[in-house]
């Protein structure tokens, strides 16, 4: 309860006080976000993204079904999509093209696509029948590559191997001989630690949002340098200034309004060149994907 709480004063104070903020365009900075902390080597990530894979499977549980969605390596969808992929990868920097990015696809009418560490990116079904237009796809893509080329998995894991390291010394200096004392004293001690631990809950929560919105700079750069027009993007923002485009929502996610206003400022910098396009791939990918969910 007190993490959702502390998760819904967060967003708050995003949507109100830094969306004025955003809307001066003067906070982006001018160059891609860079990788952070970060304890694991390459391989690590690159291994991580494998055995997902590998293991699609028994990935993701469908709650809605009751099962383990089907899978799909299908060739009209997977290398339509790894195609863009590699367009996009072209004009990333060059941190994030040490990775191979590919995907694969969940039979699940949702529209929801999840970075796998690595650049391995698994994409719904439902994403790709219901995206307007090409760019809505890409833009998608490039988020969710934006989070494995900043390497925000292995990322996450080094700050909770941190926190752990740090919560492993103060229980020991402070914890363990208060736990071992007095009623009153345990009692109290317990109450520190319980703090201690929502203290770094919060903590990885605020985390999660800056996550996703270097992803979501990442995305904008990226896909304005590869030609593409992310405005339908902004204009499902519009629709829905709460959160998501039909994504499933975990409460770590930027409100859309200021997902909104940072697309606008990078379209302000950097105007698209085109139209939003739905090529004759594009359209062959979304009517096999409309196929598999039909089966």
């Amino acid at each position: 309860m007190r993490q959702h709480f502390c998760r819904a004063i967060l967003f708050s104070v995003l949507a109100t006080g830094a969306s004025s903020v955003f809307a001066q365009c003067e906070i982006f900075p001018a160059r891609f976000p860079e990788p952070g902390l970060n304890l694991f080597p390459i391989e690590h990530d690159k291994k991580k993204g494998a055995e997902s894979l590998e293991g699609l499977e028994s990935l993701v549980y469908n709650w809605t079904m009751g099962q383990y969605p089907k899978t799909s390596e299908d060739p009209i969808i997977t290398d339509y999509l790894n195609t863009l992929l590699l367009k996009l990868s072209l004009v990333a920097p060059e941190y994030a093209r040490v990775f191979s990015y590919r995907t694969a696809v969940h039979v699940l009418p949702e529209i929801n696509a999840v970075s796998l560490s690595g650049g391995a990116i698994l994409v719904t079904a439902g994403l790709l029948a219901k995206a307007p237009s090409e760019d809505f796809l890409v833009e998608t893509l490039a988020h969710e590559m934006g989070h494995a080329a900043l390497r925000h998995g292995s990322a996450m894991e080094t700050r909770e191997q941190l926190y752990a390291f740090e919560d492993t010394l103060v229980s020991f200096e402070y914890y363990s001989p208060r736990l071992q004392s007095s009623n009153e004293k345990r009692k109290e001690a317990l109450g520190l630690l319980m703090k201690d631990i929502n203290e770094r809950l919060e903590g990885l929560t605020q985390f999660r949002v800056k996550q996703e919105t270097e992803a979501d700079f990442f995305a904008a750069r990226v896909m304005l340098k590869a030609g593409f027009n992310p405005r339908s993007v902004v204009e499902s923002y519009l629709k829905n200034p709460a959160h998501g485009r039909g994504y499933v929502d975990w409460g770590d996610h930027p409100p859309n309004r200021i997902r909104r206003e940072l697309l606008e400022c990078e379209m302000k910098e950097h105007p698209p060149q085109r139209e939003e396009m739905r090529p004759p791939e594009f359209l062959a990918a979304q009517k096999r994907a409309q196929e598999l969910l039909e089966e």
